[in-house]
């Protein structure tokens, strides 16, 4: 896939992920899982991507994206491509920056190169998450994902 169609893909998959944000809540509960299923098709296509963890500031000592993902005081989990020299978030995180600034808890954005999907996808499966997002909609999320997918030959 050249340059020009893989941020055509990202703009797309960006749009998709918004959709679920808005229509069913997917970031009060089911950011894990959804940043899971974005760094799968990161890696299916080559891109390069960093995860990121927003955290509670009391539990910054932690290190180590497996300890983080396992423990607490993990607020957001969201996937951070660079894309012509910009750096985005795929999905927005506007609910995530008023709630911290309604609350007035202080936070912190820490990066992790080299989380693959599946390590992601360890730490949605073993914690537990806000229940607001309804997890009846993963699996409509993967199939629009795959669909994505296939639009671009990738599966």
């Amino acid at each position: 896939m050249n340059k020009a169609k893989k941020i055509e893909f990202v703009n797309e998959l960006n749009n998709l992920i918004n959709t679920y944000v808005d229509e069913y809540h997917l970031f009060c509960g089911g950011c894990c899982f959804a940043a899971a299923l974005i760094a799968y098709c990161f890696e299916s296509v080559g891109i390069k991507y960093k995860t990121a963890i927003f955290q509670y500031m009391d539990v910054l000592n932690v290190r180590g994206f497996t300890k983080v993902i396992n423990g607490n005081g993990i607020a957001h989990v969201a996937i951070e491509v660079k894309i012509n020299r910009t750096k985005m978030f795929v999905g927005k995180c506007d609910g995530i920056y008023r709630y911290f600034e309604s609350s007035g808890e202080s936070y912190k954005i820490r990066h992790y190169r080299h989380v693959t999907a599946r390590m992601i996808l360890d730490g949605y499966e073993h914690n537990t998450w806000n229940n607001r997002y309804k997890k009846k909609y993963n699996e409509v999320l993967v199939n629009d994902v795959n669909n994505l997918l296939s639009k671009y030959g990738i599966i």
